[in-house]
């Protein structure tokens, strides 16, 4: 009795099978699915009184998940900024908590907070992240916090 054939498939076909996983695969990690939140705060120290902290501006956005440092909060400090303060932000979605950070030596200035996650199934329009604010002097003594609801679109 004699063993059945396995014919196995021309380099051609194999060279386009891979050119289209990877034409595929790039489409997906170019494709803008990433949730993405920033946020623009002010820290002001007013004479004779402790220093306020408001938001100036958010958003949300999706970016493509090439490139992107996924659930790392970033901020961006105005240069030559020293200050007393120090800033801790949490981020949650839900009653799920999805970042953390911790900064100090902050002074009064414009910053920018940004903040990528990996594609999120579940987003709903009506359930906003929330963003809590606490500011603190560097000795640990709490000055106040805000939260700042950004809501999926």
């Amino acid at each position: 009795m004699s063993q059945p054939r396995i014919s196995m498939p021309s380099p051609r076909t194999i060279a386009l099978l891979v050119v289209i996983v990877l034409v595929v695969l790039s489409s997906f990690v170019a494709l803008p699915i990433s949730p993405t939140l920033k946020a623009s705060f002010r820290i002001t120290t007013p004479p004779q009184s402790p220093p306020t902290m408001e938001i100036v501006d958010s958003s949300y956005s999706k970016t493509p998940l090439l490139g992107s440092t996924q659930g790392n909060i970033t901020i961006s400090y105005p240069e030559g900024t020293q200050g007393y303060y120090s800033l801790t932000i949490v981020i949650t979605y839900g009653d799920n908590v999805l970042s953390s950070g911790s900064y100090s030596s902050l002074g009064d200035g414009l910053y920018q907070m940004y903040v990528v996650y990996f594609p999120r199934f579940g987003e709903q329009p009506a359930t906003p992240y929330s963003i809590t604010f606490s500011l603190s002097y560097s000795n640990g003594i709490a000055i106040g916090y805000l939260t700042l609801p950004i809501y999926p679109t």
